[in-house]
């Protein structure tokens, strides 16, 4: 008696699950085109849109027109290029941070109009410089600001008098010791109450270079055209000696309790101030 053949066996499970996969595939295929054109047609749509370098926090004291120059400096390393190009905002950042005004970059944000907004801190007048040709003048670490002195309000910077070299070019670090210590000095007595007061630091004796017994930093009050008063600092500590072991925290006691007892002024009450010995009454007899 024959046998009667075996039924072949159903194809539908076998094929179920190739062709569950195949669903999924071409679904992430067709995602993935869907992305890609999203990509292309945002490219295509901010590629015309050109960069617009924008200074976010440009502080009240920095004139319009050097504003507008570093701005326009800035705006240089963008060019005429998208705003979409993705080293962009590299490119800016770079070139804030070697304009000679700018002390740091916090960010750079880019947007979708065009606008590359650049948020800087800026380097601020601080000092002046006495010098045989010129009144250099500086950023509070002593970097040299290209702006002249006619620019700065009469009377609002210190003079440092007496420093021994020449300035370097500006948005360079006058590297001088004798400056660098008047620059110490004059943050020394920031946000004291006498500070404008204060209209010169003369270091010509810094390291006792022309007399032993004189003062190396000395400080000169004076309020308007009224007399002057000098103020005998001396040196800040080296190697952890002061002069007569008197440090500078307790020469600012000595001056602070002065100006106490001259009515809240330093100039004009007497010839001069010596700050440098352990005695608290030389500096207020």
């Amino acid at each position: 008696m024959a046998r009667t053949p075996k039924a072949a066996a159903s194809p539908s499970r076998s094929v179920r699950l190739p062709t569950a996969i195949g669903l999924v595939v071409a679904g992430v295929i067709v995602v993935g085109l869907l992305g890609l054109r999203h990509r292309l047609l945002a490219q295509a749509q901010y590629a015309d849109v050109k960069a617009r370098v924008v200074l976010a926090s440009a502080p009240r004291w920095l004139w319009p027109d050097v504003a507008k120059r570093v701005r326009d400096d800035i705006q240089a390393a963008a060019g005429g290029r998208s705003v979409f190009e993705p080293e962009l905002a590299r490119d800016v950042h770079a070139a804030a941070a070697a304009n000679v005004w700018t002390a740091r970059v916090v960010g750079v944000t880019k947007h979708a109009d065009g606008r590359v907004v650049v948020e800087a801190r800026f380097r601020k007048p601080y000092a002046v410089v006495q010098t045989v040709r010129n009144w250099p003048v500086l950023d509070r670490e002593g970097v040299v600001l290209p702006v002249r002195l006619a620019r700065i309000p009469a009377n609002s910077l210190v003079i440092i008098a007496g420093v021994k070299s020449s300035p370097p070019e500006p948005g360079k670090v006058w590297d001088a010791p004798d400056l660098a210590d008047g620059l110490k000095l004059r943050r020394l007595i920031e946000g004291r109450p006498y500070v404008r007061e204060i209209t010169c630091i003369d270091v010509r004796n810094h390291r006792r270079r022309v007399s032993q017994l004189d003062p190396e930093l000395v400080l000169i009050a004076q309020v308007a055209r009224g007399s002057r008063t000098v103020i005998r600092f001396g040196r800040f500590p080296v190697e952890g000696i002061g002069d007569y072991c008197v440090s500078p925290a307790q020469k600012l006691q000595y001056l602070d309790a002065y100006y106490r007892r001259n009515g809240s002024r330093l100039a004009g009450g007497r010839d001069f101030i010596e700050l440098r010995y352990d005695d608290p009454y030389a500096s207020i007899r």
